[in-house]
């Protein structure tokens, strides 16, 4: 229940309402609350400024005066709105306090909130989201509901934009709540996985898989996914796998064609390099600030073949550390090694002549 005191001047100014004991962090997924000492600044604040710090706490880069003024009061001419926002901005600096007051970044033209170092769960999110380690039960606890439920601003247009966000967070949270369930299958831990698959219902509003809590065997969690199976059915699959590979060389010729591709033998070959998904130090690189990696083939050939840009992010396939949308490239050699290799046989002895 909010609670009203009085400025210097007299006015009535909307303090905030006591936060649970047990409130830690800045939570804008499921159950919303933003600690300001031991008030909960989101219960406290009006819908409006609440709207506004939801805003900046989302799109995590700020926006125009303009912009958050036409968002939040569409009804009112241009001049009237930007007044509204000058007070909700005052109203909002003075509730956050010295704690946080100089989070929010009040330019002439524009407004923002530094996040960094807030213990906010959205910021967590996006970072599983893009590959961070994370584990079952920290997934758990950060994908606790859908983006700020019962968020209203009594503005129509940013009503609207707060349903986009909340479906696309909905759907980043499904998706690394699979990951999740997969994980906990994985290691046996069937409380955390029904945990999981019930946190799942509740973001997706759909029917949670189960599990047969007898035989331990999971059903299909995801459309489309790979089905994951224990006992007598994966045993038996594995060992004819082996058998078939140990007894057939068309197998084993397939296979190491398939996955190690050799250094073409002439130019005309178009050669997509692999890489092992388990032989990159990902921990390494990104400590070092390395984040995209491009990978090319030899440089024997003239054309070596084509490049590939990947996300350095542990995943399970080559295919899931594909840059999205990147462009393959072509790796062409002009320098000594197509010299040294075919010089000798009758091809180009200069670098001029292997441009030509």
């Amino acid at each position: 229940m909010p609670l009203w005191t009085s400025d210097s001047r007299g006015s009535k100014v909307k303090g905030m309402a006591k936060m649970s004991p047990m409130a830690t962090g800045w939570r804008v997924l499921g159950a919303p609350c933003w600690p300001v000492g031991k008030r909960d600044l989101y219960r406290g604040l009006g819908r409006k400024q609440r709207a506004l710090l939801a805003y900046l706490l989302v799109s995590d880069s700020g926006a125009t005066r303009a912009e958050l003024a036409a968002l939040l009061w569409p009804d009112a001419d241009g001049a009237r709105a930007r007044h509204s926002l000058r007070q909700a901005i005052v109203t909002l600096k003075k509730a956050l306090g010295t704690e946080h007051s100089d989070r929010l970044h009040i330019e002439d033209e524009s407004l923002a909130f530094d996040t960094e170092d807030l213990d906010l769960d959205l910021s967590r999110l996006r970072e599983i989201v893009v590959g961070a380690p994370a584990s079952p039960e920290e997934i758990l606890e950060v994908c606790r509901g859908p983006l700020l439920p019962d968020l209203t601003s009594g503005s129509a247009a940013f009503d609207a934009l707060s349903a986009t966000w909340r479906d696309a967070f909905s759907k980043q949270m499904a998706s690394v709540l699979e990951d999740g369930i997969e994980g906990a299958r994985l290691k046996g831990r069937l409380a955390v996985v029904e945990a999981l698959e019930h946190r799942w219902a509740q973001i997706t509003g759909r029917p949670a898989p189960a599990v047969d809590r007898n035989s331990g065997s999971p059903r299909p969690f995801r459309v489309g996914s790979v089905l994951w199976y224990f006992g007598g059915g994966f045993a038996l699959g594995a060992a004819l796998f082996v058998a078939a590979f140990a007894l057939s060389p068309d197998l084993r010729r397939f296979l190491r064609t398939t996955l190690v591709l050799p250094e073409a033998a002439s130019a005309s070959i178009a050669v997509k390099p692999f890489n092992s998904v388990n032989g990159l130090p990902e921990e390494k690189n990104l400590a070092g600030g390395v984040t995209v990696l491009q990978i090319l083939p030899g440089s024997a050939n003239l054309f070596g073949g084509r490049s590939v840009v990947l996300k350095n992010v542990p995943t399970r396939t080559m295919q899931d550390m594909k840059f999205p949308e990147a462009p393959y490239g072509m790796k062409m050699a002009c320098g000594e090694n197509p010299k040294r290799v075919y010089g000798q046989k009758g091809g180009p002895m200069t670098r001029m002549g292997n441009v030509a």
